[in-house]
């Protein structure tokens, strides 16, 4: 049973890289939004067959309040304020990313890497360590990096963060460090 869930992750994996790609064309982004919605619903249906998941209250609840946030949230919001809710969406998913690592850190802190990598089923060895934190490393800066980002999308959007006055209170308006641009070289 657990090869089938970690092939239905893969497969999820695949579609969802596929529609990701699949949406950046105008003819295609229709069937890439499917694709995407597949891949979702093959990686809840793997997660909810996993045999780690002790209670599903806390997963039906989940659904139930995020369904009506959802259907409440489509019928109040104006076509105009889509791009400013997609960005707030998407800072969810990245605060969702960090908090996920955080907690994965937090329990390796908690029982050892041992007792860590016997909970999820993996062999304890230097390279499983290595591995695993550097997944979470990447999971929390890309997280904390999406969720920043898309929220001064959001304010950016709505019209509250108005980059001029924030550059102006900005301290360090005019300094310049040495390696500022090291990224472009």
């Amino acid at each position: 049973m657990q090869n089938v869930i970690n092939f239905s992750y893969v497969l999820a994996a695949m579609l969802f890289i596929l529609g990701i790609k699949m949406m950046g064309k105008v003819n295609t982004a229709k069937i890439g939004n499917f694709l995407s919605g597949i891949g979702m619903s093959v990686a809840l249906v793997a997660t909810l067959l996993d045999k780690n998941i002790l209670s599903y209250n806390m997963i039906i609840i989940a659904i139930v309040l995020g369904s009506a946030i959802g259907a409440i949230s489509a019928y109040r919001v104006q076509m105009v304020k889509l791009p400013e809710m997609v960005a707030l969406l998407n800072s969810f998913g990245g605060i969702a990313s960090l908090l996920v690592a955080m907690a994965e850190f937090h329990k390796i802190s908690i029982f050892g890497w041992r007792r860590y990598f016997e909970m999820c089923g993996s062999e304890y060895s230097g390279l499983m360590i290595a591995t695993t934190n550097g997944a979470t490393f990447a999971a929390i800066a890309i997280g904390a990096i999406t969720f920043t980002g898309s929220i001064v999308a959001y304010l950016k959007l709505s019209g509250i963060y108005n980059s001029c006055i924030s550059y102006s209170l900005f301290i360090w308006k005019n300094a310049e460090f040495t390696f500022e641009h090291w990224e472009n070289i």
